[in-house]
């Protein structure tokens, strides 16, 4: 009887042991999701702060992008190409501030596409404008947006979602769409 009880009480400490050591590894899993989770936040807490400073640089330069055409065509008309050439010059370095330092080395936009480079800009751009304005009517959480495309034969589809819920979308519809497109 003592040896059935020795191994009964053998069984249950081996039992404890497995459960305890199952519960430690749980947590230990947790702790490591935690971990990832919130350099993940700060990754993109970064990126969103850099977005917006990108994105109020690049509204800037598009409040002084009519008079830049009307230089440019000053110029044209004046025969002054090489002034001209020079002033594009200037305004490609100026753009390039724009560009995002973050590569993630996935391509969104395919290479072969039978979508206009033009219109596909316009798509894009406005689509990704929308998000970000979206953005600023969320006030309960952080902002976020998320883009991922994916061409199925001859389909490209791009899904670009962000914080704003149902009802503030309502409230902050505006804008021109696609009367952009040539």
């Amino acid at each position: 009887m003592e040896h059935v009880a020795g191994t009964s009480f053998g069984l249950f400490c081996l039992f404890a042991v497995l459960f305890a050591y199952r519960k430690l590894e749980d947590a230990f899993e947790l702790q490591t999701q935690n971990a990832l989770l919130e350099q993940q936040v700060d990754t993109q807490t970064h990126y969103m702060q850099e977005v917006q400073t990108r994105y109020d640089q690049t509204r800037a330069f598009r409040h002084d992008l009519k008079s830049h055409f009307i230089v440019l065509s000053s110029l044209i008309e004046s025969s002054e190409n090489q002034k001209a050439v020079t002033y594009l010059n200037k305004l490609e370095v100026v753009t390039n501030v724009f560009s995002f330092p973050c590569q993630t080395g996935n391509m969104i936009i395919p290479s072969e596409r039978v979508i206009d480079d033009m219109d596909l800009c316009i798509v894009f751009s406005n689509a990704i404008d929308n998000a970000i304005n979206a953005c600023d009517f969320v006030a309960e959480r952080e902002p976020y947006i998320t883009i991922s495309a994916v061409q199925k034969g001859q389909f490209f589809m791009i899904e670009i979602e962000n914080s704003c819920n149902k009802e503030q979308k309502k409230e902050s519809v505006s804008g021109i769409g696609l009367q952009n497109s040539c």
